[in-house]
C-alpha cells in the first residue's frame, strides 16, 4: 500500500514518533504503515517537507483537511461537532455552506481542539531518539 507521502521510511518513523503512533489530530492509533504524513502549513500554501511542519496522521484525518490551514480544519471540525451532530444530525462542510447560503445558522458549537493540544497543551510530544 502506498503511505500517500513519497518520505523515506527513516522520516516517516521519526514523524510517527512525534505522537508514539497517534493521529496529530484526532488522537487513533494505528501502525506505521497505515500513517499518511501531513503538512501543518499546506504545501499549497508555502509548507515545507521540515520536521516541524510534518505530522503523523491518519488518513480520513488528512483526506479532511486537505489543503486547509490548522485554523480553517479546526473551524470546519468545530461546525461538524454543532450539537445538531449531538442529536445524531451531521452536516458535512458542502451542506453546511448550503444551510449558510439560505440564511440558516446552527447554534455555534464550542471550539475544537485537536488531540495533541489536549494531549500535549498544543505542543509535540517530545521525540525520543531509536535506532533505526
Amino acid at each position: 500500500m502506498s503511505n500517500g507521502n513519497n518520505f523515506s521510511a527513516g522520516k516517516r518513523l521519526r514523524v510517527s514518533q512525534k505522537t508514539y503512533g497517534q493521529c496529530w489530530y484526532c488522537g487513533t492509533h494505528f501502525a506505521l504503515d497505515r500513517m499518511t504524513v501531513d503538512h501543518i502549513n499546506p504545501r499549497m500554501r508555502g509548507g515545507h517537507h521540515n520536521m516541524d511542519n510534518l505530522v503523523p496522521c491518519y488518513r480520513s484525518c488528512n483526506c479532511s483537511k486537505r489543503t486547509r490551514s490548522l485554523e480553517e480544519f479546526r473551524d470546519l471540525k468545530r461546525r461538524e461537532r454543532s450539537d445538531w451532530a449531538s442529536k445524531g444530525v451531521s452536516f458535512n462542510e458542502r451542506q453546511l455552506e448550503y444551510l449558510e447560503s439560505l440564511g440558516l445558522r446552527l447554534p455555534e458549537p464550542p471550539p475544537h481542539r485537536f488531540w495533541y493540544e489536549e494531549r500535549y497543551g498544543g505542543e509535540a510530544a517530545p521525540i525520543q531518539e531509536s535506532p533505526v
